[in-house]
């Protein structure tokens, strides 16, 4: 089992850098193309700041996260690719027209020069992010690779690597190239939202429909022999041990019952 576990981590740590990889390459592909000067979701909706190659230029023309584009020059655009597109062939520095719908309904027209997709971007903004999401997938490694035998572990791994593939690892590419979508992107989060929804259902105790006669209840320690400890989850009670138990009064019935 251990074993098994510890070769499921390492494929995953691989695959992980696979993919960083695929995405540092798609952006490296950008360099010296001309582009808006910010970046744009699939939908066509502009990224916040915080992802903006160039916080500056959302301030100086009044964009904001969650704006959309709906035309170029004139031209509808549906999508970030089609924006991409529209964009190719375009010197820097030619004035762009854009349409901008914003979430309430507001319509607007902002004019911004074309910029030219620099290196010092790549370097700036996509190499730390793919960074932060491989220190996040490595932390989460350790433990599961020191304690493969606890569930606990296992859980707070995959969570930790599918959370980090998403919003860091393949999320730039979700930005600019993506060929990394639909699929791995969707398969993503959906692996990360399981393993969260399972930790809160289990950890640090049972909740909700998992939860049975110790639901309300927390062992605080466990004197036996003369020792006292403050149990973890692989500690098991022995015969004769005096328990120290926090629960509320409806429940002590249900805690006597499993002591």
């Amino acid at each position: 089992m251990k074993r098994w576990v510890r070769i499921a981590v390492i494929a995953a740590l691989a695959t992980s850098l696979g993919v960083a990889w695929i995405t540092l390459g798609n952006a490296s592909s950008w360099v010296g193309q001309t582009y808006p000067g910010f970046l744009v979701f699939p939908s066509g909706a502009i990224a916040p700041q915080s992802v903006a190659p160039e916080p500056e230029l959302h301030r100086a023309h009044g964009l904001r996260g969650r704006d959309r584009i709906e035309a170029v020059d004139g031209a509808p655009v549906t999508t970030g690719l089609g924006l991409t597109a529209a964009l190719r062939g375009r010197e820097p520095g030619e004035p762009i027209r854009y349409s901008v719908v914003r979430p309430g309904g507001e319509r607007f027209e902002v004019t911004i020069p074309a910029r030219r997709f620099e290196a010092q971007t790549v370097r700036r903004l996509i190499v730390p992010i793919l960074m932060g999401g491989l220190l996040v997938i490595a932390a989460g490694a350790l433990g599961v690779l020191a304690r493969p035998e606890v569930s606990a572990a296992r859980v707070l791994f995959l969570f930790c690597w599918s959370a980090g593939m998403t919003f860091f690892v393949a999320g730039p590419d979700f930005l600019m190239d993506g060929s990394l979508l639909p699929w791995s992107f969707l398969a993503f989060t959906a692996i990360s939202k399981a393993s969260l929804l399972h930790l809160a259902a289990t950890f640090p105790q049972p909740r909700g429909p998992l939860r049975g006669p110790w639901r309300g209840a927390l062992i605080g320690a466990v004197v036996g022999d003369g020792d006292a400890i403050f149990p973890r989850g692989d500690d098991m009670l022995e015969a004769g041990d005096r328990v120290i138990v926090f629960t509320e009064t409806s429940r002590v019935p249900d805690v006597e019952k499993v002591l």
